[in-house]
C-alpha cells in the first residue's frame, strides 16, 4: 500500500483515516485541511470522542453545522470556539458558527458564549445578519438585532442587510431592520441600488410575487424611503414597478416621467397593457423621446403594449 508522497520536494506520510486521531493528538495543525478527516457528530455523546486537536481544527465548523442545542452545549464545554475557522470543501475561512445557525436556542447559546453577531466570514463573506436576511430567517434576525448586530453593516460585496431582505421580498424582515435603525435608502455599493429598487428588481413566483412587493414597498415608504432614488444606470422604482404599485409610488412622490441614463421614462419599459394604462393615467408622456430619438412605441417589446400605445395615439420617434 502506497503511504508516501512528495510535497514541495519533501516526503509526506499519508496515513489511513483510522490513524489520524492518533496523529492529531500530537497536533501539527496542518494548513491544508484536506489532510485532516472532519469528525462526524450525530449526538452530544459523540463529542467526548474528539481529541483536543479535532476540537481545535473543527470546533467552529462543528458548531456551525450542528444546529442542535445539546451538541452545541457539549462542543462549547469541550472548548470549541464559536468564532474561528470554518472549513468548507477543505478550505479554511474566518467565520462564526452564527452564520449557519437557525435554531433560536442554538443562536442564544452561541451569543452567550461570545459569538460575534457582526463578524463577516465564511465562504461567501457574509455576516450572520446578512445571512438571515438573505434566507428569510426572521427569528434569527430578531435575536441578532436584539443582541446588538449593526443593521447597516454591509457584506464583503457592499450589500446592506435591508437590500437583502427587500430582494427576498421579506416585509417582516424589513420591519425588524428598520425598527433597529436600518437606513431605508442605504444602497448597494456595487450598482447604487437602494432597498426599494431592490424589491422592484426581485424575481419570484407569480401571484404572491406582486403582493409581497407591495408589502415591502409599503414598509419602506412608510419608513421614509425615497421613491425617486435611482441606481447607477438611472433606473428608479417606477421603471420596474408592476401596475399595482404605480399609484402607491406616485402618491409618495415618484416622477412618472423620470429618465434613466438613456433618457427613457418608465413607459419605455412597459411589458403589459395594464402597466402602460396606469402610467398614462398617472401622467406619463406618450411620445417622450430618449437620447436616440426613440419613443416608447419604438422601444417596447410586447406586441400588446405596442397595440395599446398605438390606439392611444403613439407615434414612432422617427416619424415625429
Amino acid at each position: 500500500m502506497k503511504i508516501g508522497g512528495r510535497v514541495n520536494g519533501m516526503k509526506r506520510l499519508l496515513l489511513p483515516a483510522f490513524l489520524l486521531p492518533l496523529v492529531m493528538s500530537q497536533c501539527s495543525c496542518p494548513t491544508d485541511y484536506r489532510e485532516v478527516v472532519q469528525p462526524e457528530i450525530k449526538h452530544a455523546a459523540d463529542v467526548a470522542t474528539l481529541t483536543p486537536c479535532q476540537i481545535e481544527h473543527y470546533g467552529t465548523t462543528l458548531l456551525a453545522h450542528s444546529n442542535d442545542i445539546e451538541i452545541t452545549r457539549a462542543l462549547l464545554a469541550a472548548g470549541a470556539k464559536p468564532d474561528g475557522k470554518l472549513i468548507v470543501k477543505g478550505m479554511s475561512h474566518n467565520g462564526t458558527a452564527l452564520l449557519n445557525a437557525t435554531e433560536p436556542a442554538v443562536i442564544k447559546e452561541l451569543l452567550q458564549a461570545g459569538a460575534s453577531s457582526d463578524m463577516i466570514g465564511g465562504a461567501d463573506s457574509r455576516s450572520p445578519l446578512c445571512h438571515a436576511c438573505e434566507n428569510g430567517h426572521n427569528a434569527k434576525l430578531k435575536l441578532l438585532l436584539d443582541a446588538g448586530a449593526d443593521p447597516n453593516q454591509v457584506d464583503s460585496r457592499g450589500t446592506p442587510p435591508l437590500c437583502l431582505a427587500a430582494e427576498d421580498m421579506n416585509a417582516q424582515g424589513c420591519r425588524l431592520l428598520l425598527a433597529h435603525g436600518a437606513k431605508p435608502d442605504l444602497a448597494r455599493e456595487e450598482d447604487a441600488t437602494a432597498p426599494l429598487l431592490c424589491a422592484m428588481k426581485a424575481e419570484g413566483a407569480p401571484g404572491a410575487h406582486t403582493e409581497a412587493k407591495f408589502a415591502v414597498a409599503q414598509v419602506l415608504l412608510r419608513a421614509g424611503a425615497d421613491p425617486q432614488q435611482a441606481d447607477a444606470e438611472g433606473c428608479t422604482p417606477l421603471h420596474l414597478a408592476p401596475p399595482e404599485l404605480i399609484p402607491m409610488l406616485t402618491a409618495a412622490g415618484a416622477d412618472v416621467n423620470a429618465r434613466d441614463m438613456k433618457g427613457r421614462t418608465p413607459l419605455f419599459y412597459c411589458n403589459s397593457p395594464q402597466q402602460a394604462e396606469v402610467l398614462l393615467r398617472s401622467g406619463a408622456e406618450l411620445n417622450a423621446l430618449d437620447q436616440f430619438g426613440n419613443t416608447p412605441f419604438d422601444m417596447v417589446q410586447n406586441a400588446q403594449v405596442k397595440s395599446y400605445l398605438l390606439i392611444r395615439g403613439a407615434s414612432s420617434g422617427h416619424a415625429l
